[in-house]
């Protein structure tokens, strides 16, 4: 039998046939980057606050993961993997922490 893990914010119809359920927050809740056709790549914000104490599944995967243990936080991971990738780069944020 394959033990089934789900990573979900709602309890829906995947989650219910998962053998482990792993709370998440919500997309609005947490930062991602988007892509569309063209090669332009942005940081997209958070667009509300935490409604539960629910980690990021971003945040999640660089926990479990070795070889990011040097960006503190999914956040952080975004903002350097953007840098990198684009020299001209710069971080415009109505977010007062950065």
């Amino acid at each position: 039998k394959i033990f089934k893990v789900c990573f979900s914010s709602v309890l829906d119809e995947t989650a219910i046939q998962a053998d482990l359920i792993f709370p998440v927050r919500l997309p609005l809740e947490s930062w991602d980057v988007y892509q569309g056709t063209s090669d332009i790549v942005s940081a997209v914000q958070p667009a509300m606050g935490k409604l539960t104490q629910a980690p990021a599944i971003g945040d999640v995967f660089i926990k479990l993961s070795d070889k990011n243990k040097k960006s503190g936080d999914y956040q952080r991971y975004l903002i350097d993997l953007l840098i990198s990738k684009n020299e001209g780069f710069q971080i415009f944020s109505f977010n007062k922490e950065r």
